[in-house]
C-alpha cells in the first residue's frame, strides 16, 4: 500500500469534511425551504369581486359556504375550484360563480346574486327571479320592498292536487307556467315608470288563473293607496285598501280603466269624513272591492 504524504492526507480529509459540511448545509437548508412554503400554504384570504357591491354577501359567511375555517385551514393545494364553484351553484340564491387561486394565499371569488322581483307570499322569506327561481332572501339580501304574488303553491317541494294547480315549488327549478307568467306581465305593466305611482304596495294574485268556471277565473290585484290629512291639529296617515279584480285575457286594457277610475274614488275617499282617536296617527280603513272583468263596466264596492 503507497503511504500519501502528509500534506496530500489532511487535504483529503479536508475536502472530504467540508463536502460533508456542504451537503449537510443543502439538504438543511431544502428542509427549512420546504418546511416554510408548507407553512405559507394555507389559504388566509377570501377577495370578492362581486360586481353587485349593494348586495355582497359577508366574507365571513361566504368562507362558510366554501368550507373555510380558521380553526381547520385549508392548504391551497388541495383545494379544488371546481368542487368550490359547484358548492357554491347548489346555494338557490347564487346565480353563477367562478372562483381562482391568485396567489397560494388568496382565494377570488367571483359570482352573481339572482336578483329579486318579487317576493312569493305562498311562503316566508322566499323571492323569485325573472327566470323563475325561486330562492331565501333573509339573511342573504339587504331588506328591500318588493311587490308581492301569491301562485297558490302545494306545501314547498311538492307535488299539486289539481292538474290546473301551479308547477311544484323547490330550489334550483323555474317556476314558469301560466301561473308564473300572467304574474310577470301584470307587475311589468305595474312597475313602468310612468304609472308605478299608482299602484302602490302591489301583490298580485294568480292562485284562480286557471279555474273551469268563468266567474271565478280571475287575477286579483291588491293595491294600499296612502293619503296624509290633517284632523284636527294633527297629520293623520290614512291607508286605502283596494281590490282588483281582473280577467286573465284582458287585464292590460282593465288595468287602463283602474288608471281612469283612480282619480274618482281618490276625490270620493278625500271627502269621507274621518274620526280618528285621540293620539292616533294612523287609520285603515275598509278595503274597496273593484271588478273590472267586465268590458265599459266597473262593480265598485266601497265599505
Amino acid at each position: 500500500m503507497k503511504k500519501l504524504p502528509l500534506t496530500r492526507a489532511l487535504s483529503w480529509i479536508i475536502a472530504s469534511m467540508l463536502c460533508t459540511c456542504l451537503a449537510f448545509a443543502v439538504w438543511k437548508s431544502g428542509k427549512v425551504l420546504h418546511g416554510k412554503t408548507k407553512k405559507n400554504d394555507f389559504l388566509l384570504w377570501v377577495v370578492q369581486t362581486n360586481p353587485q357591491k349593494k348586495q355582497a354577501l359577508p366574507t365571513q359567511l361566504l368562507a362558510e359556504m366554501l368550507g373555510l375555517s380558521v380553526d381547520h385551514p385549508v392548504r391551497s393545494s388541495t383545494f379544488s375550484t371546481k368542487n368550490a364553484e359547484k358548492r357554491m351553484r347548489a346555494f338557490p340564491f347564487i346565480e353563477g360563480a367562478r372562483i381562482s387561486l391568485q396567489t397560494p394565499n388568496a382565494l377570488y371569488v367571483d359570482y352573481t346574486l339572482r336578483r329579486p322581483i318579487a317576493y312569493v307570499e305562498d311562503f316566508e322569506n322566499i323571492a323569485v327571479d325573472v327566470q323563475g327561481f325561486l330562492f331565501p332572501i333573509d339573511p342573504f339580501y339587504k331588506s328591500m320592498a318588493l311587490p308581492r304574488i301569491y301562485c297558490g303553491f302545494s306545501p314547498f317541494g311538492e307535488h299539486p292536487v289539481k292538474k290546473t294547480a301551479p308547477p311544484v315549488a323547490t330550489w334550483q327549478r323555474s317556476i314558469s307556467g301560466k301561473h308564473f307568467t300572467l304574474a310577470l306581465s301584470v307587475l311589468s305593466l305595474i312597475e313602468a315608470p310612468a304609472v308605478k305611482d299608482a299602484f302602490p304596495h302591489p301583490c298580485i294574485d294568480v292562485s284562480h288563473a286557471e279555474e273551469e268556471s268563468a266567474a271565478t277565473r280571475e287575477i286579483v290585484l291588491r293595491l294600499e293607496d296612502v293619503e296624509m290629512r290633517v284632523i284636527g291639529k294633527r297629520e293623520i296617515r290614512v291607508h286605502h285598501p283596494r281590490i282588483l279584480r281582473l280577467s286573465t285575457i284582458h287585464f292590460a286594457q282593465e288595468l287602463g280603466n283602474y288608471l281612469k277610475l283612480r282619480e274618482q274614488l281618490i276625490l270620493a275617499e278625500a271627502e269621507k269624513h274621518l274620526e280618528v282617536a285621540e293620539h292616533r296617527d294612523f287609520l285603515r280603513m275598509s278595503p274597496t272591492v273593484i271588478d273590472l272583468r267586465i268590458p265599459d263596466l266597473a262593480f265598485v264596492k266601497m265599505e
